[in-house]
């Protein structure tokens, strides 16, 4: 958190406009002080509580709202019309004027996914002792309240039909499933991942990514969830921002400077000048941030 905070006055040395940076130094120095003050509100049992209610009232809220500002995406063919059903009503929103986008609503989503998972699992094992300080209608309350945000906001995640939101959740409950295994079977079963890790990278090197995916889920020829068109544009932007590293590699440019120094000192060929390139996939700051590093 400290070297967040000091990267940020960096960030303000280093931006070639303090007017295009302002908003995104703001929303930085805004999260500091909210993740502080939960913190340390949560030292007390009735602040830990109401730290815990407004985390489900948050994820259900944003998964909530997503069903009515979403520009979703139609990859998954069963899912198309049940997202056809929920077009973007709310739009407008500063960043988002056309409408959320379904990836870095799936990104988000990521966020709060794994913690309430935990939380589920852990309600039913400590059912018991929970009843001991709730009583039994409460404990009932409680557990039901937390498996049922956390299937809504499952569901949501799917609806968005992420690719890199699908693989980030299949992660997440791997390294979930490996932490709750016993002690003993800890270190082989992260063994066995690391195993299976180095077999995909040696298979994705000798075979295209498009015909492993379509060997992994079936071959199901034309779907367009196993499209990787767009990687080329990913790996373009991805390029420019290592040459940002390159030029910039002890301050970076600045925030929120991406967007606008990628088409001055870095044009690309695959991707028009008039797309906003928000950020260049650096998750510690989303949305549409580049911290002190371009990426």
């Amino acid at each position: 958190m400290l070297v967040l905070g000091l990267m940020v006055l960096v960030s303000l040395y280093a931006t070639y406009s303090v007017t295009v940076s302002l908003p995104k130094v703001a929303g930085m120095m805004l999260g500091l002080g909210a993740f502080y003050a939960i913190v340390r509100s949560g030292q007390s049992p009735r602040g830990w509580w109401v730290s815990f209610w407004f985390f489900l009232a948050i994820g259900v809220s944003m998964a909530g709202f997503s069903l009515l500002g979403t520009k979703w995406l139609l990859k998954v063919s069963f899912l198309v019309p049940i997202v056809s059903r929920l077009p973007a009503r709310i739009t407008g929103l500063p960043g988002a004027e056309e409408a959320l986008s379904a990836n870095e609503l799936a990104g988000a989503l990521l966020w709060v996914i794994p913690a309430l998972i935990t939380l589920s699992v852990q309600m039913l094992k400590q059912k018991q002792k929970l009843q001991v300080v709730l009583g039994r209608a409460r404990t009932a309350g409680v557990t039901v309240s937390t498996i049922g945000v956390t299937l809504f906001v499952v569901g949501v995640l799917m609806l968005t039909q992420s690719r890199s939101g699908y693989i980030g959740f299949a992660f997440g409950g791997l390294i979930l499933v490996l932490f709750a295994l016993p002690p003993r079977w800890r270190k082989s079963a992260g063994a066995g991942l690391a195993i299976l890790a180095v077999l995909a990278v040696i298979l994705v090197s000798r075979q295209s990514m498009e015909h492993v995916m379509h060997s992994l889920l079936g071959g199901a020829a034309g779907d367009p969830a196993l499209s990787l068109d767009i990687l080329e544009g990913r790996v373009e932007v991805w390029s420019r921002a290592f040459y940002a590293i390159q030029d910039f590699p002890f301050t970076g440019m600045g925030m929120n400077t991406f967007r606008r120094v990628v088409h001055v000192l870095y044009p690309l060929f695959l991707v028009g000048p008039d797309l906003d390139i928000a950020h260049a996939h650096n998750d510690f700051c989303r949305p549409r941030s580049t911290w002190a590093s371009p990426v």
